[in-house]
């Protein structure tokens, strides 16, 4: 999905130009980061009734559904790397921490946009060790660098009158680095910082790869996210809304239907949250559809963790089914949604926690 870094020299620039290469950063949609489709959010609390739901700190929920996620499939990528098994359950303050610096400053001086491809793969290491604030830093530093880059090809152009202005946009590498600081933001919970990020993000993409692209669909879809944490209910719908019917016609692979049944699901949560019981059940429903489709596929052609975390996404989406059912009086529904994602939640999580709690209560 990554765009390859521009070439060193392009025919349009004069060879007395001294413009170089300009590495392109991946996005963090990944398991050290915050993978497309893995926030989907429960509607269940530890007690019961119409009254509960006021109590949610959407958050800290919020919050609490991107690490429970990201703890198992960080778990099954370090396996898949040969490491050994992790149960993703160590908090960020108790792990070690890695042995690589962090210093901003000297980065900028020694190296500039020579450093970008370094910074990235720095920042990465301390994300393995969740180290989230050391990431941030170096993130922050490769926009300094890209700022930097073409600084100075615009004083290139203008000292030079044979320079032709390449069309390769400074949107497209801004882009990734914007939303890649949201991502970072995210899982501090600094949701109104990741929102700001996330919306120039959204903005960049568009311009480079289009309406609907699924770059310009998962900014889109966690800037919305953002506002939801923030309680601006209202926005995070009209997001949750436009990624919908920009996404749908066009989902064509596994995360373009994991972005969708995530937008389904929250959309969920938001209509039940406005008192609308029915749209809400009928979210959820589709939402089902979707990531059990995407959870047979995954079985028989892709890796395990796709499967195991859809699994786990799957049967919080069940278990929202499952709530509001149960408060239709649709008793056989509801149980049946429950057993289900009870099922999953056991054969996935190795102890006892507060997902499976509150499934087993309800």
């Amino acid at each position: 999905e990554g765009t390859p870094s521009l070439p060193t020299s392009d025919s349009s620039v004069s060879s007395g130009s001294s413009a170089r290469s300009i590495a392109m950063i991946k996005t963090i949609d990944d398991p050290f980061g915050i993978c497309k489709g893995d926030i989907v959010l429960s509607l269940l609390q530890p007690d019961f009734g119409d009254a509960a739901q006021e109590k949610i700190n959407w958050k800290a929920r919020i919050k609490e559904s991107i690490w429970q996620v990201r703890r198992v499939r960080k778990a099954h990528a370090r396996l898949e790397a040969g490491f050994s098994e992790d149960n993703g359950t160590v908090d960020r303050g108790n792990q070690k921490r890695s042995s690589l610096p962090v210093d901003v400053d000297q980065v900028r001086v020694l190296g500039g946009i020579k450093n970008v491809r370094i910074l990235e793969e720095d920042a990465l290491e301390h994300l393995k060790s969740d180290e989230v604030d050391e990431a941030l830093e170096l993130h922050e530093d490769i926009i300094y660098a890209y700022m930097e880059a073409f600084k100075q090809r615009g004083e290139e152009r203008k000292k030079n009158k044979d320079y032709i202005e390449t069309k390769e946009s400074f949107r497209q590498y801004l882009g990734a680095a914007l939303h890649n600081i949201g991502i970072l933001h995210c899982l501090n919970g600094d949701f109104a910082d990741a929102e700001s990020f996330f919306v120039r993000a959204a903005d960049s993409k568009k311009e480079h790869f289009g309406a609907g692209h699924t770059e310009h669909i998962s900014s889109l879809n966690k800037a919305a996210l953002c506002h939801f944490a923030q309680e601006k209910y209202e926005k995070a719908y009209k997001g949750l809304w436009k990624v919908l019917k920009l996404l749908k016609p066009k989902c064509r692979c596994t995360t373009d239907f994991m972005q969708l049944a995530e937008a389904m699901n929250n959309l969920g949560c938001l209509s039940f949250l406005f008192g609308e019981t029915d749209k809400a059940a009928s979210y959820f429903g589709e939402t089902v559809k979707v990531q059990q489709m995407v959870l047979k596929n995954s079985l028989y052609g892709g890796p395990k963790s796709v499967a195991k975390c859809t699994s786990l996404l799957l049967s919080i989406s069940e278990c929202n089914l499952g709530y509001v059912k149960m408060l239709s009086k649709d008793y056989k529904a509801s149980v049946n949604a429950f057993e289900s994602a009870m099922l999953s939640q056991q054969l996935l999580m190795s102890d006892t926690t507060e997902t499976m709690t509150r499934t087993m209560e309800h």
